[in-house]
């Protein structure tokens, strides 16, 4: 029964409410549209026989207009004593119409508007409830929500911060009281909203300051949507404005109706990596908000700015360590500096054993002002080493990044032979990418200089074609440097194997694969031997061609050493002085005779007998071993040790001791702790051209930096 009808059946159903606009402020006005599927079907009155209408307001504030149809106009009103605050429309309706079953068995209404009384056969008479609720806020102001910053990288932090805005525009901080909901609507693997120590992707009736935090493991970059709703004093019901909106973060809808979606995007996390160099620059992103971006370089390698201040924003100590986390690395596993390298060279005065030698090393110049240079330094695969890098103005504005140092996959530029795989003297395969960056990340030494100098240095082999090269173990007699030192005679930290006469007989000579250019000789030589043997001083073809060359159409002849080398050019002047009547031939072949005969016979230093032909040549001391040719001696200053033989300097094993040693050297040149020292007076390259290549490994070769240097670049890091 409804009034005095009777019914057949009886139904209900849920319609929906719409405001346009969402929300209202005291003294404006909201229309209030129903719905049978929102923003679908819309619901007309006038289509229904309604019997009984109620609409309520809950509670009792405003004023209600029909508009006709389905439209209501809802006036707020003009006063309001709290920041906010919420009504619940409730709408309710009853109506009649009648209906049949279908072929189907399904009810079909089939005209409305009939007398309750006179529905005719075989139709029945059916009332209908149809009903809806929502809830409308009435505010002063609007809430504002901004995500600062709005891009950020893997385990970066961004503040979510909410103000008012009152309706002259101007932004007020809430309550300290005022609570708030947060939840995560999209990027749920992407990070977590965190309140004080505790962090999730759905939070309600928390206080402020609350912030979102990037997963330090998300593989993926992606957009974060986050809804910051203000808690109001009356019990939210679910909203049917978000019907739209899919919650994949969330159990169920958000509880507030007063709300603001932002959002904030992952990017990928800015890494760089063992042994590269990038360039920074800091710019403005919008009017107030400064960042960090790579800089570009153009296609000689020299960085410029793009869009980036030209001013000094980094000061003097614009990167620190990131060691918070379990496995975080203490050191600093960055270079950086305010200089870069050139493609040219420069002549630089180097003292060797009191005598001063130009050699060419690398040229750096110094930064466009607000660009900052960084090198991957350090890495191991036991530590994670994180950096923040830091630009500020004098006006206080700041910005900053955390980059993380990785691991390359390889060091190859990509062209000819990569060179990665070389053969060790027990005839094993041993990938040289990963060894010079295991103990290039250990030592802070650039993995593709480690190669380049082992490209300079150590034989090549070939594994299955031409296009597959690698490095051999090397072997190296030094016939007029170290041979004469005199501490491999004396001293006994360095004269175990020093051989005193013709009853030498070899103790201990290991058996070793591989090892070119030359295996180790086990008979007793003269210096004057080695060289005539493996130079093409005497021979212009000899077997193994050792030392230096000759130029095919001027006979002219060099043997790789500047102690020999010089004398040489001398003789050749003299006899062009001289003789200004000979041809090239005929002045370079008087030249290689006047040198064989004064190396063989009248040649020496440090008090050694004349003549390399008088002095046993110490193949075993003073030789070098290894990929990069390191000297017995120095191997012994270095901790190798004295029982061991020196042609064991070639096993794997002992190449740890030619990074220590190259390390050493540079700390010792530069006067300073090279792992915390940064941006370095001379450059970076330039201190480990000058200090290590050309002051200590070879200081008697006046280009050996530069032929390291321009081989590294076949070995960038990738």
């Amino acid at each position: 029964m409804f009034g005095n009808c009777s019914y057949y059946d009886c139904d209900s159903s849920q319609i929906y409410i719409h405001f346009t606009p969402a929300s209202v402020e005291p003294g404006g006005s909201t229309i209030i549209k129903l719905w049978i599927t929102p923003n679908q079907y819309e619901y007309n009155e006038d289509n229904y026989d309604i019997l009984q209408k109620t609409i309520t307001i809950e509670p009792e504030c405003g004023q209600l207009t029909y508009l006709g149809g389905g439209e209501y106009l809802f006036t707020a009103p003009d006063t309001l004593t709290v920041d906010s605050t919420v009504v619940i429309i409730n709408y309710e309706n009853y109506n009649q119409f009648c209906a049949r079953w279908n072929a189907e068995g399904e009810r079909m209404i089939v005209k409305d508007n009939f007398d309750c009384i006179n529905c005719p056969m075989p139709l029945f008479n059916i009332l209908q409830r149809d009903y809806a609720a929502e809830q409308l806020t009435i505010k002063w102001d609007s809430l504002f929500v901004e995500v600062s910053p709005t891009e950020l990288f893997p385990g970066d932090t961004a503040d979510i911060n909410i103000k008012k805005r009152l309706p002259d525009g101007t932004l007020t901080d809430f309550d300290t009281t005022q609570t708030f909901e947060a939840a995560m609507l999209e990027g749920c693997t992407l990070g977590n909203i965190l309140v004080d120590d505790s962090i999730d992707v759905y939070f309600y009736d928390i206080n402020q300051p609350i912030k979102f935090v990037a997963d330090t493991t998300a593989d993926s970059t992606g957009l974060v949507l986050l809804r910051i709703g203000l808690v109001e004093e009356i019990a939210m019901l679910k909203s049917n404005n978000d019907e739209d909106v899919l919650f994949d973060c969330l159990p169920g809808p958000p509880q507030t109706s007063n709300y603001a979606i932002v959002q904030a995007y992952i990017n990928e996390e800015p890494t760089i990596l063992l042994g590269e160099t990038k360039y920074y620059q800091a710019r403005y992103k919008t009017v107030d908000e400064l960042m960090i971006e790579e800089a570009p370089v153009d296609a000689n390698g020299i960085p410029y700015l793009d869009g980036g201040l030209s001013e000094d924003v980094w000061g003097n100590n614009p990167v620190t360590v990131i060691d918070t986390c379990n496995d975080c690395a203490k050191k600093m596993g960055v270079y950086w500096e305010k200089k870069y390298p050139t493609n040219e060279f420069e002549n630089v005065p180097i003292d060797v054993k009191g005598k001063t030698y130009n050699h060419s090393i690398i040229k750096m110049n110094p930064l466009q002002s607000g660009l900052i240079r960084l090198v991957g330094r350090y890495w191991d695969k036991d530590s994670t080493y994180f950096i923040t890098l830091k630009a500020k103005r004098e006006n206080g504005d700041s910005a900053q990044i955390q980059i993380k140092i990785v691991k390359p996959s390889m060091i190859w530029n990509g062209q000819n032979s990569s060179f990665e795989k070389a053969k060790d003297v027990l005839n094993n395969t041993v990938n040289i990418d990963s060894l010079c960056i295991f103990y290039g990340g250990i030592h802070g030494i650039p993995p593709q200089l480690i190669k380049g100098q082992m490209f300079t240095e150590s034989a090549k082999t070939y594994f299955n074609s031409l296009s597959d090269s690698g490095f051999a173990p090397s072997y190296r007699f030094e016939p007029f440097t170290t041979q004469y030192e005199p501490n491999y005679k004396t001293n006994p930290k360095y004269n175990s194997y020093y051989i005193y006469d013709s009853t030498y007989t070899y103790p201990n000579m290991p058996t070793h694969y591989n090892v070119q250019l030359i295996n180790y000789p086990s008979q007793i030589y003269t210096v004057w031997d080695m060289v005539k043997n493996y130079s093409k001083l005497v021979n212009p073809n000899p077997d193994v061609n050792y030392y230096g060359g000759r130029n095919s159409t001027t006979h002219r002849v060099w043997l790789g050493y500047t102690v020999v080398d010089t004398i040489y050019t001398r003789i050749a002047n003299e006899f062009a002085e001289l003789y200004p009547e000979l041809t090239n031939v005929q002045k370079y072949d008087s030249t290689n005779n006047k040198m064989i005969d004064f190396l063989k016979n009248e040649w020496t230093r440090n008090d050694a007998p004349k003549g390399t032909k008088n002095n046993i040549a110490q193949t075993r001391v003073a030789s070098s071993y290894g990929l990069a040719q390191f000297l017995y001696g120095t191997a012994r200053d270095i901790g190798y040790p004295k029982e061991d033989v020196p042609e064991n300097i070639n096993l794997m094993n002992y190449v740890y001791l030619f990074y220590k040693t190259q390390k050493k050297y540079l700390c010792d040149g530069l006067g300073i702790n090279v792992e915390s020292s940064n941006n370095w007076s001379e450059g970076y390259e330039h201190s480990f051209c000058k200090w290590i290549y050309d002051s200590k490994w070879n200081p008697y070769d006046l280009v050996y930096s530069k032929k390291i240097i321009n081989n590294s670049k076949r070995f960038f890091p990738q």
